[in-house]
């Protein structure tokens, strides 16, 4: 390959990966507001400023748009989950940490999570990445089970705990809050403390 083809690759690869980004996120945003029926490929392009063409280039179809919106949305949460800071040393740190980006990755993600809801009630549509949905699912259930696990082998946690359950709780609070209940940002660090603290002294 000649010297300035070369030189052009990575410009068409940058280019490439910048008109990707731009459709993916117009499709999010309309995926969410109007649903992925009711959303064209044409609204798509529109919004984000690129031939449609592009979008069958890239992704083929609205279905393999979607799917590839899910598992970018996947392999950043789990990024994410990865990398969060861990306390061994004390329980009620390790519920906040946990609870609280449990908490943000529900309401930092609002489109994401209305795509998904409705997403799972559409078989034919939730087929096209069943796969790989399960896969996230049992891979941050399985981080967290993992970190909450150390406090009960540390004697932090009760050894009759149900840890599954654990991990229910805490994951119905947060996406409860953050998607039903609204609880604003200002409101964010009281209400997992309160919650944290019920958790530890346990309801009698």
């Amino acid at each position: 390959m000649p010297l300035t083809d070369q030189l052009k690759e990575p410009k068409k690869t940058l280019k490439r990966l910048q008109s990707e980004q731009s459709i993916l996120l117009a499709a999010q945003h309309l995926f969410a507001e109007k649903g992925f029926a009711a959303t064209t490929s044409k609204e798509i392009a529109y919004s984000s400023g690129l031939a449609e063409g592009l979008i069958f280039r890239y992704f083929k179809d609205k279905k393999g748009l979607l799917r590839q919106i899910m598992l970018n949305w996947f392999e950043k949460n789990l990024t994410e989950l990865t990398a969060l800071p861990q306390d061994n040393n004390n329980v009620t740190n390790e519920l906040t940490i946990l609870t609280t980006w449990i908490f943000n990755s529900y309401s930092n993600n609002l489109d994401l999570h209305k795509i998904a809801l409705a997403t799972k009630l559409n078989n034919n549509l939730h087929t096209e990445f069943e796969t790989e949905c399960n896969n996230y699912v049992d891979q941050r259930r399985t981080i967290i089970y993992e970190r909450l696990l150390v406090h009960q082998q540390n004697q932090q946690l009760r050894q009759d705990l149900d840890i599954q359950c654990l991990y229910e709780i805490i994951q119905s609070y947060a996406m409860t809050s953050a998607l039903f209940l609204n609880v604003k940002p200002e409101q964010q660090v009281n209400s997992i403390k309160e919650f944290v603290s019920i958790l530890i002294k346990g309801i009698k």
